[in-house]
């Protein structure tokens, strides 16, 4: 399984980064039997884009077999675009560096982020 993680540069030292359809980078967890099997950092080619930024993010990770990605916040179309592509999203939360994600990721100690907004839907 893959899980897509925004980070500020490519290296383990990174910091993650407070956005998700702009963040400079990804790294690119594998892992195998509860172990990280390799980490594979790519630059995030749409993160200059004028608009649909965070949609065009999540359609590069789902060609990149990511299945699940830890997130900060995202806008409404990064959350249908997410969903549709039945990616699982996890939060952020208080999580600093690329180290401290991975290591809440091995504990199970993540929270999911909600793609579906609660309330009134249009039909």
């Amino acid at each position: 399984m893959k899980i897509g993680i925004p980070v500020e540069e490519n290296n383990m030292d990174t910091r993650l980064d407070d956005r998700f359809g702009r963040a400079g980078y990804f790294a690119i967890v594998s892992l195998e039997n509860g172990k990280i099997k390799d980490i594979e950092y790519v630059e995030n080619i749409f993160k200059d884009e004028s608009s649909g930024a965070g949609q065009k993010t999540a359609m590069f990770l789902s060609d990149k077999d990511v299945k699940k990605v830890i997130v900060p916040e995202l806008g409404p179309k990064a959350k249908l675009a997410l969903k549709e592509l039945e990616i699982e999203a996890f939060k952020k939360g208080d999580m600093d560096n690329l180290e401290e994600a991975l290591e809440n990721l091995l504990e199970n100690n993540l929270k999911i982020y909600p793609l579906v907004e609660s309330g009134l839907r249009r039909a």
